[in-house]
Formats: C-alpha cells, structure tokens, sequence
C-alpha cells in the first residue's frame, strides 16, 4: 500500500491489513465449500440444535443488515445447507436449520477455519496466540466508559 505515514503507523490500519489477510486465508480455505466466512457465522449460530434461531436472530448476532442476512440465507437454502419453516410461536417469521448436509459442510468448516487459525497465527508462539486472543477479546468488549448514545 501506499498511504502517508500517518496512516501507515496507526493501528486502525494495521488491524485492518490483519482483518484482510485473514478473511483472505479463510475464504480461501471455505471456498471448496461454497461458503464465505459470515456464512460460517451463520451456521455457527445455527448449529445448537436446541435453540430455533429466526433470520431476525441472525441480523441481531450477527450485526448484518437483513437484506444480506435474507441473501445469505437464500444462498444457503440454494446449496442445502440450510431451509427455512415457519417458526411455530409467530407465524409471520421463518425459524432458519441446518440440514443434515448443512451440518456436515458447518463439521469441515471448523476444521478448515481451524487451519486458517493456524496460518494466520503461524508467525506467533503458542503465548503470544494466547497473548493475542487475550488482547482482542479486550478490543471487542464494549468499554463501560464509552455508552453508543454519547453525543
């Protein structure tokens, strides 16, 4: 890249190369399965089987709008990974399941998303991967001094 230095040296751009190598690893490791990382995300959240999850649930775990949730789960039915019924407490609302080849694809999901892991991480010891998760779980908790409703 060529950015001025002032970008260069900040974090937020560094993250953001870090973000970029990994969905690059892992959607490479997925593709054989025809499904991108937030479709792995998705079936994540699908895979408890004791728990209904509607496509309003998605849009909410997942932070995504629900035109991409809808188009995500359209893919998903189209490969058979997933299919929608009407969900039995509103009727006006689909719950989404994984298929029985649905869970079979999201088993080798975890397994290449674990090799991805391993890629990316592969420069770092084991205390520094362990250093690192910690830290980022750091980052993505919500600080108690910053409320979304600051002006």
């Amino acid at each position: 890249f060529d950015v001025p230095a002032i970008v260069e040296e900040s974090y937020f751009f560094e993250i953001s190369k870090v973000f970029a190598r990994a969905a690059n690893i892992t959607g490479l490791k997925l593709a054989p399965l025809r499904i991108a990382s937030r479709d792995y995300v998705a079936m994540a959240v699908l895979a408890p089987v004791e728990q209904a999850v509607t496509q309003s649930t998605l849009v909410e775990d997942m932070g995504i709008s629900p035109n991409v949730v809808l188009a995500m789960i359209d893919n998903l039915d189209q490969l058979g990974y997933t299919r929608r019924v009407q969900n039995p407490q509103n009727r006006r609302e689909n719950v989404v399941l994984l298929t029985k080849k649905g869970r079979h694809v999201y088993d080798q999901a975890v397994l290449l998303v674990r090799q991805a892991e391993e890629e990316l991480l592969a420069p770092l010891s084991v205390g520094e991967r362990e250093q690192c998760r910690a830290l980022t779980r750091k980052l993505y908790e919500p600080s108690p001094l910053h409320s979304t409703n600051s002006a």
